[in-house]
């Protein structure tokens, strides 16, 4: 049986602030609320089951806490995996398997690295759609941002992001850029002509417009998500964007220091 005391024996005693709990059932009623999972009142039996694993993860882990996107996170492993207590001990192997807690602890060390990784993997894979953007003075900081701590929670159905989190499993973070330059290439031509205003909702909007082959009714799911790793990104290619984005760091520091 799963329960809340799951956690290290030191933090039993840890209680969350009420800001938090507030914080938590607030996102909670926000998360996935037309997936038949989470539909219905707050007492509602996915709801419940999904703020028990956040709050327990929260005590499980008071150095990282709860921030936004840990909701869709645990949602997504509670409909593919259907008991609470796996979802909560899945979760918890990501954020420190995978090193996704430094997405989310005070001063989110990795996720500018990430989204770095992001923008040059798209600058890379889809050089077009990446010139109109630039020309249009369009940043995909925020897109990337939800797609990074989210796992594309905002951006494609419930259903795809099984295999979203199997491929993540299997080729660790690159699957994250791999995926996020397939969906925006499923995008390009409809974004190529758009302009900057017009992006910024469309993508806020993504998940109505993806379109994937068989991805309809009677279509296949594994189907539909192939269409989303047609781009190969490698190692090599994101161990320069990460020394790039080290250099790009230190140039900016640089320019913070007034020189004498």
């Amino acid at each position: 049986m799963f329960h809340e005391d799951a956690r290290p024996a030191g933090c039993r005693n840890c209680l969350m602030p009420n800001s938090k709990v507030s914080e938590i059932e607030r996102d909670v009623s926000r998360t996935f609320p037309a997936h038949q999972r989470f539909k219905g009142d707050p007492g509602a039996t996915g709801r419940a089951e999904l703020l028990k694993v956040l709050r327990a993860l929260v005590v499980a882990e008071p150095s990282v806490g709860y921030c936004q996107g840990m909701n869709f996170l645990a949602a997504t492993l509670l409909i593919h995996l259907g008991a609470a207590q796996d979802a909560f001990w899945l979760l918890l192997a990501i954020l420190e398997g995978y090193h996704f807690h430094h997405l989310f602890t005070p001063g989110v060390p990795l996720l500018p690295l990430r989204i770095f990784q992001f923008a040059g993997t798209v600058r890379q894979c889809l050089p077009r759609l990446w010139r109109h953007l630039k020309e249009d003075g369009f940043s995909l900081d925020i897109f990337a941002h939800q797609c990074v701590l989210t796992l594309f929670a905002y951006s494609l159905e419930p259903e795809l992001l099984g295999h979203v989190y199997d491929t993540f499993f299997l080729l660790g973070w690159k699957a994250v850029f791999r995926i996020g330059a397939g969906l925006l290439g499923t995008l390009e031509e409809q974004l190529l002509g758009l302009g900057r205003e017009d992006i910024s909702h469309f993508l806020s909007q993504c998940k109505r417009h993806v379109r994937l082959p068989g991805s309809g009714a009677g279509g296949s799911c594994a189907a539909a998500f192939r269409e989303l790793l047609g781009f190969k990104v490698s190692r090599k290619s994101l161990e320069e964007l990460e020394g790039a984005f080290q250099i790009y760091r230190l140039e900016v520091l640089l320019a913070q220091v007034a020189l004498p």
